[in-house]
């Protein structure tokens, strides 16, 4: 396994920082440290597209993995640890969404949401998220497709919507707790 690690001073710096076409990240083992309070990610993907396959991402300071704008597929990764969300998956400042899959991933012990999506349409299959300090799945004016989860032992829940979010939860899923809406 390759182990990149980035502990800087400087804010606003990732570890790793994508925004071409066919990007692939696989077999990594990916540490952040950076004292940003806003786009402070392990790994960026900004616009483009990316594959990350079988990595172990952490940030000691913020997010494991963000999105901004990109087509992505997160696959067999582990997101723990991370001082906020393991993935953060947004659209671009220009309105459009991000749009991709995250499966088959540990996605565990974060200090906030396992997964936040923000004006994005992610598919969310077969992934075990559990034991994160706030919600398994926060959605906020998205929409997105859940099969074949583990989401559970979450503080405050297992999924929430908010801003007319939508979660598509398909009968595959185990959740040990209703779908809340704030």
């Amino acid at each position: 396994t390759v182990l990149l690690e980035h502990k800087t001073g400087n804010p606003y710096e990732a570890t790793v920082e994508s925004t071409g076409e066919g990007v692939v990240l696989q077999g990594l083992t990916i540490r952040h440290t950076s004292p940003s309070v806003a786009n402070n990610y392990a790994v960026f993907l900004q616009g483009g597209s990316a594959t990350l396959s079988e990595c172990d991402i952490s940030s000691t300071t913020g997010t494991a993995v963000g999105v901004e704008g990109a087509s992505f597929n997160i696959s067999k990764c582990k997101l723990a640890g991370a001082k906020r969300h393991g993935a953060a998956i947004y659209g671009d400042l220009f309105g459009g969404g991000a749009s991709g899959i995250i499966e088959e991933c540990d996605i565990t012990m974060n200090g906030e949401n396992g997964i936040l999506v923000r004006d994005a349409s992610p598919v969310i299959r077969k992934n075990a998220i559990r034991r994160n300090a706030a919600y398994g799945v926060r959605l906020a004016d998205c929409d997105a497709e859940f099969d074949g989860n583990i989401i559970e032992g979450n503080r405050k829940g297992t999924v929430v919507t908010e801003f007319g979010a939508v979660a598509n939860l398909s009968s595959t899923n185990t959740l040990d707790a209703k779908l809340r809406r704030l």
